[in-house]
């Protein structure tokens, strides 16, 4: 949670990190399926729970490693994607 609360802080596009345990969502500020389709095209499976929360679920047996390979796309889409203008 502390490093998808980093990648909060630095991006515009999140307003809350909320979850508990493995079952988190991202709420952002805009309409979140470009961004699931940005991270779709980097290789990460993500879902909406409704038009503007990403949910993360990574399955219980996933490493570390490729935990931590996940954040680092996310960070990478978030830097990416310019807030949309309402």
């Amino acid at each position: 949670m502390a490093q998808l609360r980093e990648i909060a802080n630095a991006s515009p596009l999140i307003t809350a990190v909320r979850g508990r345990g493995f079952l988190i969502g991202l709420e952002c500020n805009q309409v979140v399926a470009p961004l699931i389709e940005a991270c779709r095209a980097a290789g990460l499976l993500l879902l909406s729970a409704g038009a503007t929360v990403i949910r993360l679920l990574p399955p219980i047996t996933a490493s570390y490693r490729e935990l931590n390979e996940a954040l680092a796309l996310l960070t990478v889409v978030f830097e990416q994607s310019p807030p949309l203008i309402k």
